[in-house]
């Protein structure tokens, strides 16, 4: 029996990030670090390194490179959530009614590799022809953890 313990020690010894997640601590935070107005959707694959990888033909036509919006930087801290797919889901809501005007399921995903992650995730929000706020809901599995809104947005 001490010889399984001590391989079991000496594994998660040497690759720590095996060792299962103590659950100590469960929670998650999203907040809106940043909004960048007059934004290329070109621009913003640029970004993230995605404009030279094959993409759907729809996205790669020259009109919808130049669509303008704005890139919204999103700061993302879980805690007690190792080895689970989380997605941030998106929701655009006119500020004169307060209704929700479109909604979209997943704007990303990733996965938690530590007790403890924090990541920026950057989401392009195409512009409105009417003032508008977007919401960011970070959901794990079917769960929502964490809400985020924006100022209200309009167009130059």
């Amino acid at each position: 029996m001490a010889l399984v313990s001590g391989a079991v020690t000496l594994l998660f010894t040497l690759s720590p990030s095996l060792k299962p997640d103590p659950g100590e601590s469960i929670s998650a935070k999203l907040d809106v670090l940043s909004v960048e107005p007059h934004a290329r959707y070109g621009a913003y694959l640029n970004r993230l390194g995605k404009l030279g990888a094959p993409l759907r033909k729809k996205v790669t036509d020259p009109e919808v490179l130049g669509d303008v919006g704005f890139i919204v930087n999103l700061g993302i801290v879980v805690n007690g959530r190792k080895r689970r797919d989380m997605k941030i889901g998106q929701a655009t809501y006119v500020v004169r009614s307060g209704r929700r005007y479109r909604t979209s399921p997943t704007v990303a995903t990733f996965k938690s590799d530590t007790p403890s992650d924090a990541w920026v995730v950057p989401v392009f929000v195409r512009d409105r022809d009417f003032r508008f706020f977007e919401r960011f809901e970070l959901f794990d599995r079917d769960v929502m953890l964490a809400i985020a809104d924006t100022d209200p947005l309009e167009s130059p």
